[in-house]
């Protein structure tokens, strides 16, 4: 019992979990999605990949340790990719519900003057962008293709 609670100890991160459960058992179903009527399987391995995908291109924007990243959009694996490639950065992920009013996402983006929003779709676009002027600090706007 101790030696297993010294090894989950060093475990202390979502990101630091996936990255061992992707190499404990790489090709194990991790997450499933239905689309189309048909389910799309995602391994340990493949999860962890797109992880660490959305990991590089919020570092290549500049996103790094204590900065927020704010997600909008529904509970998809695209959700978690982003939020747990924020946690890779050391940065700190913020869910905004998708079907929040204009004015409600920009009071949380600027009270926690997030500089990077991703969204699920060309809806949650067009809402930040019809408040773009109220949320100075946003450099990007990222959105995940649904296709």
């Amino acid at each position: 019992y101790k030696s297993l609670r010294r090894k989950f100890e060093k475990l202390n991160t979502f990101p630091k979990l996936l990255k061992w459960r992707a190499k404990k058992h790489p090709n194990r179903v991790a997450l499933r999605k239905k689309k189309y009527g048909i389910w799309w399987e995602k391994t340990w391995s493949q999860f962890y990949d797109e992880v660490r995908k959305v990991a590089g291109g919020l570092a290549t924007l500049g996103v790094k340790r204590g900065d927020i990243v704010a997600i909008i959009g529904h509970n998809d694996p695209e959700w978690i990719y982003a939020e747990l490639g924020a946690q890779i950065l050391g940065a700190i992920p913020l869910g905004i519900y998708p079907d929040s009013l204009p004015n409600e996402i920009s009071y949380f983006v600027n009270f926690v003057n997030a500089k990077i929003v991703v969204v699920e779709d060309q809806e949650q676009v067009e809402k930040l962008l019809s408040i773009i002027d109220e949320i100075p600090d946003v450099e990007k706007i990222i959105y995940w293709d649904k296709n």
